[in-house]
């Protein structure tokens, strides 16, 4: 789900067990937000696909 997805301000997204942990010092100096339903809408226009965790993606398609 979206509200589970976060976004870095360099653009990385990560699902809640793959972000840093909410106030730390990598979520503020990074710039950790969740995503919004209009950041996603955005990310699925622009690729034609929704937003996803990019870890889990990597540990999909190792184990793939």
């Amino acid at each position: 789900c979206v509200r589970c997805l976060h976004l870095s301000g360099r653009g990385e997204i990560a699902c809640g067990e793959h972000s840093p942990g909410h106030g730390s010092d990598s979520w503020v100096l990074e710039n950790w937000a969740a995503i919004t339903p209009e950041e996603s809408d955005e990310f699925e226009r622009d690729l034609g696909r929704g937003p996803s965790c990019e870890t889990c993606n990597a540990m999909a398609r190792r184990a793939g």
